[in-house]
């Protein structure tokens, strides 16, 4: 099969003649630095590369996260996405073929019991402070039921891979589907998420869905996001084409 060869942000990309990348690699690099600056991963947060391509997010931000989990559409790209891993020596990465709608809320509900509680309680557990509060140690047989709940406590320390979730999305013209969104806004442990688009519209669009308060009390669906900052990038010179890139937390 041909395929092209590519380099950028000092990796090497093996691309089949479908796939989608960015031709304009030195325009391209400073937007993926940027997107990497503005989700500010830590060493164990597990990164969601949503419409990832042949993995040139994801795997620019592999050595800064616990795990990359890319999806797209395009199987052929979803192959060029562990091609790329394998090219590169990134073995903290997944790569899955589907929708976007299909693949994101399944992805969540098979990471959930590992990824940190958003309050970074014990589940079932009452927390350390509430066991050490000197008003509930009145007498001696409090102070021993106490002690055996530290005991136990101790005894089912849970140890999660991932303290959060952060994503970047990368979606086509037309935008994410509302499943996705509703997905990523039902998701509390992702605080983080920034969205690249060639298509300011559906940016839009998609930006009012995340941000826009729902229910009574306006966190129906998930506590909404709030618009950090933007910016245009020239992938396009002399064209009316920009990228935009914008972050979103919460």
């Amino acid at each position: 099969m041909d395929v092209i060869h590519e380099s950028m942000c000092g990796l090497r990309f093996s691309l089949s003649a479908t796939a989608f990348f960015q031709v304009n690699t030195v325009a391209a690099e400073a937007l993926y630095r940027l997107a990497g600056e503005w989700a500010s991963p830590n060493g164990k947060s597990l990164l969601l590369d949503v419409c990832c391509g042949t993995g040139t997010i994801g795997l620019t931000l592999a050595k800064d996260v616990a795990k990359v989990v890319g999806v797209d559409i395009v199987e052929e790209s979803i192959k060029d996405a562990f091609v790329n891993a394998t090219l590169n020596g990134v073995s903290n990465s997944d790569w899955v073929a589907g929708k976007a709608e299909v693949a994101i809320p399944r992805i969540l509900n098979e990471y959930k019991s590992l990824i940190k509680p958003e309050d970074g309680a014990r589940r079932g557990m009452p927390s350390v402070a509430a066991l050490d509060d000197p008003d509930m140690s009145a007498d001696e047989d409090t102070e021993a039921a106490l002690q055996h709940q530290r005991t136990v406590l101790n005894q089912t320390s849970v140890e999660y891979l991932y303290d959060d979730v952060v994503a970047i999305v990368d979606p086509p013209r037309a935008g994410l589907h509302r499943q996705v969104l509703v997905a990523l806004r039902r998701e509390n442990r992702l605080k983080r998420l920034v969205y690249v688009s060639c298509n300011a519209k559906t940016m839009a669009d998609n930006v009012i869905e995340l941000c826009l308060p729902q229910g009574q009390v306006g966190n129906g669906g998930g506590v909404p996001f709030k618009p950090i900052k933007a910016l245009a990038l020239d992938l396009f010179p002399h064209t009316e084409h920009v990228e935009a890139i914008m972050l979103l937390e919460r």
